[in-house]
């Protein structure tokens, strides 16, 4: 889109509500975190996701019938000891259904 009297680019984002439900936590993708929020929900360095094709979280343990966890927390921190992301967390959703875009921003750097 062009906006009249814009000097910069104008870049757009959503704003969403979303349901996390029950969140498995990682900090790099692969297995589960070694932090204390984490360990509260399963133990630590276990695969995150059901099989190999990566389209299902693996199954919260000890709940009958076999559920599997609704999101994703991948933790920030220091790349030496292991994290992806160093800057601020993401929050990964599985299915489409979580998630309600609510609003569109538009907004410029300078």
């Amino acid at each position: 889109l062009v906006h009249p009297g814009e000097q910069g680019k104008v870049y757009y984002g959503f704003v969403c509500r979303t349901i996390l439900g029950f969140s498995l936590f990682t900090k790099d993708s692969k297995v589960t975190s070694t932090s204390m929020e984490a360990r509260i929900r399963s133990p630590p360095g276990l695969a995150i996701f059901h099989d190999h094709r990566r389209r299902e979280l693996r199954s919260i343990p000890k709940v009958k019938p076999m559920t599997p966890f609704q999101s994703l927390v991948v933790e920030a921190g220091p790349s030496e000891d292991g994290y992806l992301l160093t800057r601020s967390r993401e929050f990964v959703v599985i299915h489409p259904l979580q998630v309600y875009p609510e609003y569109l921003v538009a907004y410029r750097r300078e």
